[in-house]
């Protein structure tokens, strides 16, 4: 779960020139030993600071820091606690308890660390930031909607509160303020590609299909390896009927990220509109095979399948679709607005 935005470098706070000399040095030892990835040292060097002082906040700190670079976050759970204790107001090290309960599935422990953060330092926007993306992952966007906005109002160039909000906002229906999100985002991040997908998204949901083509070309144009702007792509071309353009964009999709069903099922849309009918089962197929519980594809084709004089193969296309889905009967026409996974 990617739940913040928060730069870990930033989180060391460790004041070595208030620390006693002998500590001091063995902390700005570990400091070091952890940017070079050599954890097992670091460690001993946070030892040997603790052994001159055991209850030194910033040497369980640092502590906690190098259990998490080594995936051990019930040590760093213990180590971020044991640290809290001695320096309650970190709101630093609180975010970063959140995370590694995160780690841990302890997500409602997660959200507690936050909002105590904010009841002790309102205004440290990392911590609403954080509480908004745990809201949001477990879909409660109700609650993730305030934590988003106190945080823009705190730091307005938190891109990812505003790729979420506007999200929110998607969700909603609030296309207008979606777009105003997104666009907002732009002004500070004009590099943005995601914002630039959203904001296609918004054009493609209101019917204008032109504007949200010139959207996912900004947003391929500023990374070209951003598969999933290449599949909206595609899709802003296929609800414009320009397949040859929409099965160029889906299979630059799929060498992007080749196991993405909803690609392969777009792109045997776009052979089957052109007549491709062979291509079309074979994106199909191809899409079954990584989720064969996509009652859609199995009815596009089963539907393929008829054209072609496949008679039997159709019908068991078609009992699969039904067992799936006794309630469809034909097959969606565009599936514009679904995303590779």
């Amino acid at each position: 779960m990617r739940v913040g935005e928060v730069d870990q470098e930033a989180t060391t706070g460790l004041q070595l020139k208030d620390l006693g000399s002998g500590a001091a040095a063995n902390l700005a030892m570990a400091q070091a030993l952890l940017t070079q990835g050599l954890y097992a040292d670091a460690a001993q060097a946070v030892e040997s600071a603790l052994q001159l002082s055991p209850e030194l906040p910033e040497a369980w700190l640092l502590l906690a820091r190098i259990h998490t670079a080594q995936g051990r976050y019930e040590e760093a759970a213990m180590a971020y606690t044991t640290s809290l204790s001695g320096a309650p107001d970190n709101s630093w090290a609180r975010v970063m308890l959140a995370y590694t309960y995160v780690e841990l599935g302890r997500i409602d422990d997660a959200i507690r660390e936050c909002e105590t953060a904010i009841r002790r330092e309102p205004t440290f926007a990392p911590a609403h930031l954080t509480l908004g993306n745990l809201h949001f992952e477990r879909h409660d966007h109700t609650a993730a909607e305030p934590a988003y906005q106190e945080a823009l109002r705190l730091n307005p160039q938190l891109g990812m509160a505003r790729l979420r909000l506007a999200a929110i906002y998607a969700a909603r229906g609030d296309r207008a303020r979606a777009i105003e999100e997104s666009s907002r985002l732009l002004r500070f991040q004009p590099q943005s590609a995601m914002a630039r997908v959203m904001m296609g998204d918004q054009h493609l949901e209101a019917g204008d299909p032109v504007r949200a083509v010139a959207e996912y070309r900004a947003a391929t144009g500023i990374n070209p390896a951003f598969g999933l702007a290449h599949h909206k792509l595609g899709t802003a071309f296929f609800a414009q009927g320009r397949y040859a353009e929409a099965i160029v964009e889906y299979k630059i999709s799929l060498r992007l990220n080749t196991e993405a069903p909803v690609s392969h099922h777009q792109l045997g849309r776009a052979y089957a509109a052109t007549g491709a009918l062979e291509e079309a089962v074979l994106e199909f197929r191809a899409t079954l095979a990584a989720e064969p519980t996509r009652a859609a594809a199995w009815l596009d084709l089963a539907a393929v399948l008829v054209t072609l004089g496949r008679d039997d193969e159709a019908d068991e296309a078609r009992a699969h679709a039904a067992r799936l889905d006794p309630g469809t009967a034909t097959p969606p026409k565009s599936g514009a607005n679904e995303s590779p996974r």
